[in-house]
C-alpha cells in the first residue's frame, strides 16, 4: 500500500504537482526497487518543504533522519547518483527554466541495493527534470493568480479608507444577502452619512477631510462582526451590511457603530432597515437611506445615531 508522509514547515494546498510526485515516485519504485522518495524544495533554504513518498512498505519515522542527511549532502555533491552508504540511493536536482536548483529528488532505502544503480539513473534524472519544470510552472501560475486576485481586490476597495468601494459593495452585498435568503435569515443595512465633511474641507483643507474619512472607515471596521460588510459608497456616504441580523439585534449593532464613531470624534447620522425573505439588498439599502434622511430632518445640530 502506498503512503505519502508530509514533513513540512509550512502548509500548502494539494496541487497537480503533488499528484505528479506521487505518480512519479511510484514509477521510480517500480523501476529501481527503492521504496522511499524524498521531494524537497530548496529554492530558499534546505528542508523548507519536504515530502516523503513511501512505496512497498517501510516505517515513515525510520526515514526522517535519513531525509535530513540527504538534504545536507545534496549541497556537497553534484552527481545524480550517490554512494549507497547511508541509505541514499539516488539524488537528482529539480531545476527551473533558468537552470537554477529549486528542489531535490532523492531515493532512500535502508535495505541493501539490488544490482547496479547506473541503469535506472536515467529514469531518476528525467523524473527530476520533469518535476522541476512542473514545479516551476505551478509556482509561476500561483504568482500570476495571486497578482490577479490582488488586482481584483484593489478594484473592489476604496483607496482612502480601505473599505469596500461601491463596486465591491454591490458584488459582496448581493452574495451575502443571497446566502441569508437561502438560510431564511434576516439582514440589516445601515446608511451612515458623515456630518460636516464639506465644512471641514472648506475650513481646514482636504487633508483634514481625508483624515475624517479615514477615521470613519476605521470606526466602521472596528464595529463589524466576521461576516459583516462596510463600504464607502460616496463622498461622505458609508454603508454597513449586518448579516443574520433582525430588527431587535440591529439596534445593538447601530449603538456599537455610533459609539465607535464618537470615540474617534466623527459626527454622523445613521439610519437602518432590515430585510428578509424576497427582499433585495437594494430595497433594504433604499429604506435605510430614507431612515437616515428622516433622522437628519428631525434635528438641527449634528449628532450620531437616530
Amino acid at each position: 500500500m502506498n503512503e505519502r508522509q508530509d514533513h513540512s514547515t509550512h502548509g500548502t494546498s494539494h496541487s497537480v504537482f503533488d499528484d505528479a510526485c506521487q505518480w512519479t515516485t511510484e514509477f521510480l519504485y517500480q523501476q529501481t526497487g527503492v521504496r522511499v522518495w524524498l521531494v524537497a524544495d530548496i529554492a530558499n533554504e534546505p528542508g523548507r518543504f519536504t515530502k516523503l513518498y513511501h512505496h512497498g512498505g517501510g516505517e515513515p519515522a525510520e526515514y526522517a533522519a535519513l531525509a535530513e542527511e540527504a538534504l545536507q549532502r545534496m549541497t556537497q555533491q553534484d552527481s545524480a547518483s550517490l554512494a549507497p552508504a547511508g541509505g541514499t540511493r539516488f539524488l537528482a536536482y529539480l531545476t527551473d527554466e533558468r537552470g537554477s536548483r529549486i528542489g531535490v529528488l532523492c531515493g532512500l532505502d535502508l535495505l541493501p541495493p539490488h544490482g547496479a544503480l547506473d541503469q535506472p539513473l536515467r529514469f531518476v534524472e528525467f523524473a527530476a527534470k520533469t518535476l522541476g519544470t512542473l514545479w516551476s510552472l505551478e509556482r509561476r501560475w500561483r504568482e500570476v493568480e495571486f497578482q490577479r486576485e490582488h488586482a481584483v481586490a484593489l478594484a473592489l476597495l476604496d483607496e482612502l479608507t480601505g473599505l469596500l468601494n461601491r463596486r465591491g459593495w454591490e458584488r459582496l452585498a448581493t452574495h451575502e444577502v443571497d446566502r441569508c435568503r437561502r438560510h431564511c435569515r434576516s439582514w440589516t443595512v445601515f446608511s451612515v452619512d458623515i456630518d460636516g465633511l464639506k465644512q471641514v474641507n472648506d475650513r481646514r483643507g482636504h487633508a483634514a477631510g481625508d483624515h475624517l474619512l479615514r477615521a470613519a472607515g476605521a470606526a466602521l471596521k472596528s464595529s463589524l462582526r466576521q461576516h459583516d460588510l462596510a463600504a464607502r459608497i460616496g463622498g461622505d456616504e458609508f454603508a454597513v451590511l449586518a448579516v443574520e441580523c433582525d430588527a431587535s439585534f440591529a439596534q445593538q449593532i447601530g449603538d456599537r457603530i455610533a459609539a465607535s464613531l464618537q470615540s474617534r470624534g466623527v459626527l454622523a447620522t445613521i439610519g437602518f432597515a432590515t430585510g428578509s425573505g424576497d427582499d433585495t439588498w437594494q430595497a433594504t439599502m433604499q429604506a435605510a437611506d430614507l431612515a437616515m434622511i428622516a433622522a437628519k430632518r428631525q434635528r438641527r445640530e449634528p449628532t450620531v445615531w437616530r
